[in-house]
């Protein structure tokens, strides 16, 4: 390919350079989502971690009387 090739391939007619512009500005982009924290999220974090600290320490406590008796 000549130099004059390669430069017919970058251009562009003025209509299809106007067609490209008007869809760019009408494409919809969808924006990046962001993770919303709730208001009682690290509250319900805290008091799911002390559940299940009960259960497992009435889990040992029922196994450790099984042995006992």
């Amino acid at each position: 390919m000549n130099e004059k090739d390669d430069n017919k391939q970058f251009q562009q007619d003025p209509v299809q350079r106007e067609i490209n512009e008007r869809l760019k500005y009408a494409r919809y982009k969808v924006p990046n989502q962001k993770k919303v924290r709730h208001k009682y999220e690290n509250m319900q974090t805290l008091l799911a971690g002390i559940m299940a600290l009960g259960i497992l320490f009435g889990l040992i406590a029922i196994i450790i009387q099984l042995f006992i008796k």
